[in-house]
């Protein structure tokens, strides 16, 4: 997929910094290629992959992902949203995310659950994939 996919951290209503060895641990081992704010993950058993950019430091407000794809990177951005017990985000006229716990939802920003707000509790990638396509 070529749009932009966001995972931040939210708590009562503010972001909230995350480690970056919780991105490490669950994609370190795909890191492709890597510079300055930006890597590529790939994905050698199912040809997927992704565009990442994130702060090169040891604590990070958020990540995007784009183009990206494959059912590893799939289960892969659901592990890390549930590590970070963050939210999963994308684009489009209303505000969609996904999180792995509904517990999340009472930190999340009021613009992530108004009336507007379509919020997916998901429990494995597939679902997020399925979500998107909702959306």
């Amino acid at each position: 997929m070529s749009f932009d996919i966001f995972v931040a951290r939210f708590r009562d209503g503010k972001p909230t910094a995350f480690k970056r060895a919780c991105f490490d641990k669950v994609f370190g081992k795909f890191i492709a290629e890597k510079e300055t704010h930006f890597l590529r993950l790939r994905y050698p058993n199912q040809g997927g992959g992704a565009e990442v950019y994130l702060d090169d430091a040891d604590d990070i407000g958020s990540v995007m992902f784009n183009h990206c794809g494959g059912d590893e990177f799939w289960e892969g951005i659901y592990q890390f949203a549930k590590k970070i017990e963050g939210v999963i985000w994308w684009p489009n006229i209303e505000h969609i995310s996904a999180v792995a716990n509904a517990d999340l939802l009472r930190h999340l920003p009021a613009k992530f659950v108004d009336e507007d707000a379509h919020p997916a509790v998901i429990t494995n990638g597939r679902e997020l994939v399925e979500a998107i396509g909702r959306s």
